[in-house]
């Protein structure tokens, strides 16, 4: 068993992912130098029936547009190693969750040059289907049908059983196949537990359900693994379904999507934020063990930290706690941040609680010229939900790895109110080369992730000590 020291931090070895406009590692790289948004309107013409213009409808949205994968949901069952038929069953996120988790293995070094420790390989995911297809299809199949029928029974008190009878099976017949294979797409602990059969691993295997900071909680159960020893190697990270109307009527009545169709974080253009689909995976290892193993490390991870402040709506002070306990935690001082990759919605009362959190911590600009950049991926690929922090954590860890300040184009006129002149940040327009600070210290990053009900998180991410 290899050593369970970690005062060196958790080394991110490999690193898989699936975004609007994306598919893997580089187009996701190159998509954010570029600055180009990837938003769509819904692929499924009949969501446009519950669109309206009009405000203040709860089962209507303003927008249907998003960061949609569309045809990047396809999953090839051979690159997996197995039959189409073993696809068959599994719901969009559990085939995604698969196929990306294998991709993370392969850029890890494994499968091919060497075998996973299965027996000490945990998998642990921020996932939850909330209204994904497949339990829209039950919901109608076990309970709408039903409701449909009693209401045509009291409206046509007269009717006959027969005619009753054949609205059932002519409803039926309108909705997707159900079946018993089907009823694994509903349950989310299956997106961890189908990894774990396909590559016969041992280790710990579930799923986290904490909204928008799902994936940090991911990532911090898993370097808890390797800390204690239970694990020698750790696969984390989120995955986000598929968009519905219906999954973005709360945020529509809540007044969070934008009504122009694009997302301006921290820009004085700002009205709200669009949704997304994806996921992204990391695989992680203690840096001595990846050293020793001549493993290529995008970065380290040196801690997580997670805090909940029910009271505080906007999150000031929950974010806050969490960003000055993770530098407690790893004794790292706040002053030595180049990167912020920020939550970063796009809803204008959220970002100017981030804005003020962070300031609280970092500190205000106590030199000349700022020295924090801060941006958000959310202006190129929607907010993802629970796959928000896997979409931050991989931009930090490729920037850091290539050495790059990623640029933050979505935001080129900050917003006024956010006064970022007394802070220690700016909107980075172009990517530029990120060089060493005054003190010599290595580069580090920050992401922080916020989720409804007062939940709010912070990671610190610092480059591997042999790419100085």
């Amino acid at each position: 068993m290899a050593s369970s020291d970690t005062s060196s931090g958790i080394a991110i070895t490999g690193m898989a992912c699936r975004f609007a406009g994306s598919d893997g590692l580089r187009e996701f790289w190159l998509r954010i130098l570029d600055g180009d948004p990837a938003f769509s309107d819904a692929p499924d013409g009949e969501a446009l029936r519950f669109r309206s213009a009009a405000t203040g409808i709860f089962n209507r949205v303003s927008t249907l547009r998003g960061g949609y994968l569309r045809e990047l949901w396809q999953v090839n069952a051979a690159a997996l190693g197995t039959q189409a038929g073993a696809l068959a069953g599994m719901n969009p996120e559990q085939a995604l969750a698969l196929d990306l988790a294998n991709q993370a293995i392969r850029d890890a070094g494994y499968a091919e040059k060497r075998s996973l420790p299965r027996e000490r390989t945990a998998v642990i995911l921020g996932y939850a289907p909330y209204l994904d297809p497949g339990t829209v299809n039950w919901i109608q199949q076990g309970l709408v049908v039903d409701q449909t029928l009693e209401l045509a029974r009291r409206c046509f008190p007269h009717g006959g059983t027969q005619e009753f009878e054949t609205l059932r099976a002519n409803l039926m017949r309108a909705l997707p196949p159900f079946d018993s294979r089907s009823l694994t797409g509903l349950f989310h602990q299956m997106a961890v537990s189908r990894i774990a059969q396909r590559f016969d691993l041992q280790g710990a295997a579930y799923t986290i359900d904490a909204e928008s900071i799902s994936t940090h909680a991911a990532v911090r159960a898993a370097m808890d693994e390797l800390a204690s020893g239970r694990a020698d190697l750790a696969i984390a990270g989120g995955i986000e379904g598929v968009l519905s109307p219906q999954l973005m009527m709360p945020f529509d009545s809540l007044g969070h999507l934008s009504r122009q169709e694009v997302i301006h974080p921290f820009g004085r253009e700002a009205d709200g934020t669009l949704l997304g689909e994806g996921g992204g995976l990391l695989v992680l290892k203690r840096a001595d063990d990846a050293r020793r193993d001549g493993d290529r490390i995008y970065a380290l991870l040196r801690g997580v930290a997670l805090s909940t402040c029910s009271h505080d709506k906007d999150h000031e002070t929950g974010l806050a706690q969490a960003v000055e306990r993770c530098h407690q935690q790893t004794g790292i001082a706040a002053g030595s941040l180049a990167l912020i990759e920020a939550h970063g919605s796009g809803v204008p009362s959220q970002d100017r609680s981030e804005i003020r959190a962070l300031s609280a911590v970092l500190g205000g600009r106590d030199r000349p010229g700022a020295s924090v950049a801060i941006g958000s991926v959310k202006a190129l690929i929607g907010h993802c939900g629970f796959a928000a922090g896997a979409a931050g954590l991989i931009k930090a860890a490729l920037g850091l790895y290539h050495r790059i300040i990623p640029p933050a184009q979505e935001a080129m006129h900050p917003h006024p109110q956010l006064k970022l002149g007394e802070t220690p940040f700016y909107l980075n327009l172009q990517p530029r080369p990120w060089v060493h600070n005054d003190a010599g210290q290595p580069r580090r990053a920050g992401v922080s992730a916020l989720a409804i009900g007062g939940l709010s998180a912070f990671a610190l991410l610092e480059q591997n000590p042999g790419d100085r």
